[in-house]
């Protein structure tokens, strides 16, 4: 459908272009055309030629603005806010915030002439700056915008619900992302349920548009449930999204393949928590569905490091009954709230992985690995940077047991407590090269610049920090 699309407005930019040499006022409609194509641009990932066109639309309503032509002042702001949007995307959060008020702005201005036909275009770029606030991880204008924006919703719906019920939907379900991330998880569960709520109701009008949808917050629901340790709830909220992503799949698993075999890992995820042999014949199930999806996806980087996660899992439960003590340990961990505490016990974690390397013909040195960095973090919040800084070396570069194949790229997030343990030993520089070395690498759905942030963050949340945070942060934020 893209390349139809693209197809036919280059089609006609050449018509447009011939019409603005004889009339400047078709240079709108020439502009409006950019716009579209730099967003097709954008979908299909060509992103230099999505630039080359936002600028190109940008260009023709700066001029007519110059010239005092207000009329394309909304499709002006429009176009900001999709530029502020590619800038997001390619994580230039300066130049997608500075797009993003000038968006605002501008619309503001319309919204006090006619407040009724512009608010829900300030709606979606308050939507949209929400966003970017929550990515910059400044929650508190990323709550201030979504809020503006859930007002404006709320308000339109009770006027029109069939266009602004959705939006409503989707706004809530932005605002329960914000706040599970604060640890409000009793706000992030209303807003979930609220959101839900409205999806499954227009689902049953429409189900091949809000199916998607209602499946979105389950499966967020779950990784909610997750965060407060609720681990039936966490699977009965992933099973019913999987469900309706079977459905789906049914007839588009191009668009859902990836998405489907994410939630498969989840549950995959819970049972390793909290194991329960009643469920694991279809834990398992989605597993092994997981598995044929992604051997269909192992050219794209997202594809190959499901499949690694996913055979992590299966190597979990193959070894279940060996490592069943340590999932004991694991469960203590989880229920202390006293860091010394959850670093004596993952020391005992650790020394158990030592021993199963020692004296079973098993390869546990991800495990291992794995574990040395979850005990350094601990002791990150312990204030004994040292001691993590020695862990994580250890992780990175074993001296007690061998590396096997794959093993760096498995063990390479263990970077972000070394760079963590390096900077509040006040050694700036030498962890300044491990965050400019990783800050723009993909990780996970991300890059490694969302995790070094988050990180940050959580350490001082508990009042662990350091005079060069400030640096490292704006450092990142570049």
């Amino acid at each position: 459908e893209y390349t139809a699309a693209i197809k036919a407005y280059e089609a006609s930019l050449g018509i447009w272009k011939e019409l603005s040499k004889k009339s400047t006022i078709f240079e709108i409609d020439l502009a409006s055309n950019f716009n579209s194509l730099g967003t097709l641009y954008q979908a299909r990932n060509n992103y230099s030629k999505a630039l080359d066109y936002f600028m190109s639309s940008l260009a023709i309503y700066d001029k007519m603005s110059i010239n005092n032509l207000n009329f394309c002042e909304s499709d002006f702001a429009l176009t900001l806010n999709n530029l502020g949007t590619f800038y997001q995307s390619q994580n230039d959060f300066e130049r997608a915030l500075n797009s993003f008020e000038k968006a605002s702005e501008k619309i503001e201005r319309l919204v006090k002439i006619i407040p009724s036909l512009y608010q829900p275009d300030f709606a979606l770029i308050q939507n949209n700056l929400g966003s970017l606030h929550q990515a910059r991880y400044d929650y508190s204008l990323a709550f201030e915008a979504y809020s503006k924006a859930l007002l404006i919703y709320e308000r339109l719906a009770k006027e029109n619900p069939s266009t602004y019920e959705p939006e409503v939907a989707m706004t809530l379900n932005n605002l329960a992302i914000l706040y599970r991330n604060k640890k409000d998880y009793s706000a992030a569960l209303e807003s979930y349920l609220k959101s839900l709520e409205i999806y499954e109701r227009l689902a049953k009008i429409n189900s091949d548009v809000y199916n998607p949808k209602v499946a979105q917050v389950q499966s967020n629901l779950g990784v909610l449930y997750l965060s407060v340790n609720d681990y039936e709830a966490a699977f009965n909220a992933n099973d019913k999204a999987l469900k309706t992503y079977e459905i789906l799949m049914k007839t588009n698993p191009d668009v859902y393949g990836i998405v489907y075999s994410k939630c498969c890992l989840s549950v995959g995820l819970i049972q390793k928590k909290d194991y329960s042999e009643s469920r694991q014949t279809i834990v398992l199930k989605y597993l092994n569905n997981a598995k044929i999806i992604l051997s269909n996806y192992t050219n794209l980087p997202v594809g190959k490091q499901l499949l690694d996660y996913l055979s992590d899992l299966m190597a979990y439960y193959n070894d279940r009954e060996i490592l069943l003590p340590i999932q004991e340990l694991e469960n203590e961990i989880n229920k202390s709230i006293s860091y010394r505490n959850k670093i004596e016990i993952q020391q005992k974690i650790v020394e158990k992985y030592f021993y199963f390397q020692k004296t079973t013909n098993k390869d546990f040195s991800v495990y291992l690995g794995r574990s040395l960095n979850i005990l350094a973090w601990y002791q990150l919040f312990n204030k004994q940077f040292s001691d993590a800084e020695n862990n994580v070396k250890e992780a990175l570069n074993p001296t007690k047991y061998k590396k096997n194949e794959g093993y760096d790229k498995k063990i390479e997030i263990a970077n972000t407590n070394l760079a963590l343990a390096l900077l509040f030993q006040g050694r700036y520089s030498e962890a300044v090269r491990i965050y400019l070395a990783l800050k723009d690498k993909p990780y996970q759905n991300a890059t490694y610049r969302e995790t070094f942030l988050t990180d940050l963050e959580e350490l001082e949340k508990t009042g662990i920090t350091h005079p060069d945070v400030a640096k490292i942060r704006e450092l990142l934020n570049k």
